[in-house]
């Protein structure tokens, strides 16, 4: 059996203790990276070596200088975590030219899915339904005027290389005669913090269900789902509670109770493998849709390419699987099957 012998983690607090709890159960030497901050920390101290940086306090974003730190100590394998440079398509390149794996996909998967524009496309093109909308290369204000015309209030825009609610804005009536300004400000938003300011507009839903799929790839082209999370509960579209399946029947606010029959499971479940087949998937991705309560209709939303945060929920309904020692096993070219 192929295995790491050494990886870098290249994150901090939580998850890097996630990573590292599950390294250390693989027989996996684990590398720590910490700053001023964290030297201190406690996933420093359980992981098997850890690297001082004191000359950078962004060191998590230094593709560079992991990509120095890592083959200085040797490593098989970097493991990205969540945030930071997990979902960068530069950094999975930057890993390969480097001969050092990336646990996560490939750059051109990751450039391809972290592209609401492209994985909004490939959706299309394999028959997946998506909200109705405009995502094309005119990004004139002018052309994006007139597109919101067409589509009708209320409208939502936002940054096709976004995440996390930033480079979002519902446009609607009370705010037509600003609309410039909010491209504007949409656009450069787009630009600072994720180097794209590329634009999507979609017809804003204003009653949906948010409803994602995990799912799991190997290089071998297999891919496997892991059911579904119910996470529609937000708050400035950050993710306050998740729920699998979806949904139980115990729920205490049954107001927010949403169930899924076992067909549009099915399709869901369906759609999912489909877009991460087709986009040669390696390792976990979450791929997310949204329901509107009023039609009863699916739409494909996006995929993220990373551990997701909310993994452990998915982990409680599947207790047999733990989804960094699959990523850590398929990555050095095992398959799902194993």
């Amino acid at each position: 059996m192929l295995r790491f012998s050494k990886v870098l983690i290249a994150n901090r607090g939580e998850i890097a203790s996630r990573i590292i709890r599950t390294t250390k159960q693989m027989g996996i030497k684990s590398l720590a990276i910490c700053n001023e901050i964290d030297k201190n920390s406690r996933y420093v101290k359980e992981a098997d070596e850890a690297v001082y940086v004191s000359d950078s306090s962004n060191v998590f974003l230094d593709i560079d200088k992991i990509i120095e730190i890592a083959k200085n100590n040797k490593v098989d394998a970097i493991h990205p975590g969540y945030g930071f440079l997990s979902e960068n398509p530069e950094f999975p390149k930057r890993c390969k030219e480097n001969g050092i794996k990336f646990v996560g996909p490939s750059y051109e998967t990751m450039r391809l899915l972290s592209s609401k524009k492209d994985a909004k496309e490939l959706a299309q093109r394999c028959g997946i339904p998506t909200i109705p909308g405009y995502s094309g290369s005119d990004q004139s204000t002018a052309r994006l005027l007139e597109e919101i015309n067409k589509i009708g209030y209320p409208v939502l825009l936002k940054a096709s290389m976004g995440g996390g609610g930033r480079g979002m804005r519902i446009l609607s009536d009370s705010n037509s005669n600003q609309l410039a300004e909010i491209i504007s400000s949409c656009r450069n938003e787009a630009e600072k913090h994720f180097g794209d300011g590329h634009l999507l507009l979609e017809k804003f839903l204003p009653r949906t269900r948010h409803i994602e799929i995990q799912v799991f790839g190997d290089s071998h082209g297999d891919v496997v789902q892991l059911g579904e999370r119910e996470c529609s509960l937000q708050r400035r579209y950050q993710k306050l509670i998740e729920e699998s399946p979806c949904v139980s029947p115990f729920l205490l606010f049954s107001h927010l109770q949403f169930y899924l029959s076992d067909e549009e499971r099915s399709r869901l479940y369906s759609w999912a493998l489909t877009l991460t087949q087709q986009s040669h998937y390696e390792g976990a991705a979450t791929v997310e849709f949204l329901c509107d309560a009023a039609t009863r209709r699916f739409y494909f939303m996006e995929v993220n390419t990373r551990l997701q945060v909310e993994h452990l929920v998915t982990q409680c309904v599947n207790q047999q699987i733990d989804l960094v020692e699959l990523q850590l096993r398929v990555s050095p070219r095992e398959s799902t099957h194993s």
